[in-house]
């Protein structure tokens, strides 16, 4: 069972528009129009409002992933943001933080496999410094960077 939700206010905004309630469209929140948007909405996780709202990140589009072409990714972090380095992951609890790297894909931290992710497969990459990256992808007491990777 579905339940849809009309405020007064909406009604009232929607009649002093000239519309009637039977002219009212709602869609539901299971119908493939409202799963569409939501899925263009949540695919790039606010990749693009940061990408035009931060100063911080340096960040890569899709079409400059796609004009990559099959180059490895690590390759094509290096040549395209500023400071990036790519080094073996470390022993847990011995990390390194001169040279460590939190990886995030699709908003959850996975190992360092950069390279096992073709630039093809990425819609946007975001990169930080610690301190200036989004709050939730921080960890406390390090000064690793930060890389966002979201697939297509």
């Amino acid at each position: 069972m579905r339940m849809v939700v009309i405020t007064m206010a909406a009604l009232i905004g929607a009649t002093a528009c000239g519309l009637s309630r039977s002219r009212i469209d709602v869609t539901p929140a299971g119908s493939a129009a409202s799963s569409q948007a939501a899925s263009s909405t949540t695919a790039d996780n606010g990749f693009e409002y940061r990408r035009l709202h931060s100063a911080a990140g340096q960040f890569i589009t899709r079409d400059a992933l796609l004009a990559a072409g099959d180059v490895p990714l690590s390759i094509v972090l290096r040549s395209r943001l500023l400071g990036f380095t790519v080094s073996a992951p470390s022993a847990p609890g011995r990390e390194n933080q001169s040279r460590c790297l939190d990886v995030f894909l699709n908003g959850l931290r996975i190992l360092e496999l950069i390279d096992t992710i073709r630039p093809s497969e990425l819609s946007g990459v975001e990169y930080y410094q610690a301190a200036s990256a989004p709050v939730v992808y921080r960890r406390p007491f390090t000064t690793c960077p930060i890389l966002l990777l979201w697939l297509r």
